[in-house]
């Protein structure tokens, strides 16, 4: 997972540092007396080249890929024997599997398998999911008037889940067509998780920056929030380091030999709930009995790992 985050960033960031230029004016406002001199305009290209500048960053990249990404797989038929009669979305059978086990051996691929979740031909449409988020912090860097005042933000954050939610109903309709699956992490998909991305961050950022839940009740959690949020790729990586470390702890019980990960949803709480929501509110205890409490010693001491 981690080498798929490090090429999607890669690519957006080579997007954003080739391209972010043209959303720049083409020249500057002119100097007032008494006032310092505004900042360099931006170098004059022709306004062929700054308009396909424009539309790559702000969404024709991300479309290409995708556009690619159906083309390829909807044309692609696969020559060994077993998938003969295999869909284009059979995983085993995809241009995914294909193309990983040609290129690195199936021994590199997930536990051997023909297919790999995070495989190279999947990682053009999680380039879109990336790409949603450089756009939104784009429009709030290059706005900030905006969301200045609790009621602009109000307005902006009401924009946010209008589009979160318009993009989340198009990956469900589009979804009859290309089925949403995250392993193929399918344009379907990707659509939906935008459009809930998107829309979270609306609500998000109407409820502590738009003054709906400015009581101080509710502000040691919007300080928990943004205690996880100022370390997340840390703390993405640690939740794996301790998962996989409890994995390879045995704990024998009643005669049965679990994890020490698996062995508190599946002894303690299974029992009492569905198997499921076992899962779920095992996560949960973890987020609030470790990492929240690392998050804010964290912030507390001013210390903001980065990569």
């Amino acid at each position: 997972m981690l080498q798929r985050l490090a090429a999607v960033y890669l690519m957006v960031s080579l997007l954003y540092i080739t391209c972010a230029w043209s959303m720049a004016p083409p020249s500057g406002p002119p100097a007032l007396p008494g006032r310092p001199p505004a900042p360099a305009p931006a170098p004059v290209r022709p306004r062929t080249i700054r308009l396909l500048a424009r539309t790559l960053l702000l969404g024709g990249f991300p479309l290409v890929c995708v556009t690619v990404w159906t083309v390829a797989t909807y044309t692609f038929h696969n020559p060994w024997p077993a998938c003969a009669d295999a869909s284009a979305l059979a995983r085993d059978c995809s241009l995914q599997a294909y193309v990983d086990t040609n290129t690195w051996g199936a021994g590199h691929n997930f536990e051997g398998r023909p297919f790999d979740p995070e495989g190279i031909v999947s990682t053009l449409v999680a380039v879109a999911n990336c790409w949603a988020g450089l756009v939104i912090g784009v429009d709030v860097v290059r706005n900030k008037q905006r969301y200045a005042a609790p009621g602009d933000v109000r307005k902006r954050a009401s924009l946010l889940i209008a589009v979160g939610g318009t993009c989340t109903g198009a990956g469900l309709v589009l979804g009859m067509a290309i089925p949403i699956g995250k392993q193929l992490w399918t344009p379907s998909y990707a659509l939906v998780t935008i459009g809930l991305m998107t829309a979270g961050f609306g609500v998000v950022l109407a409820a502590f920056d738009g003054g709906l839940w400015a009581g101080h009740r509710i502000r040691p959690g919007g300080a928990t929030l943004v205690a996880l949020g100022r370390n997340p790729l840390f703390f993405y990586v640690l939740s794996e380091l301790v998962v996989c470390t409890l994995d390879y702890i045995l704990v024998h019980h009643h005669g049965q030999e679990w994890t020490a990960w698996s062995v508190g949803a599946q002894v303690v709480l299974t029992p009492w709930m569905p198997a499921p929501l076992a899962s779920a509110v095992w996560a949960v205890l973890w987020l609030s009995l470790f990492y929240v409490p690392l998050a804010r010693l964290l912030v507390a001491r001013g210390w903001y790992i980065r990569v």
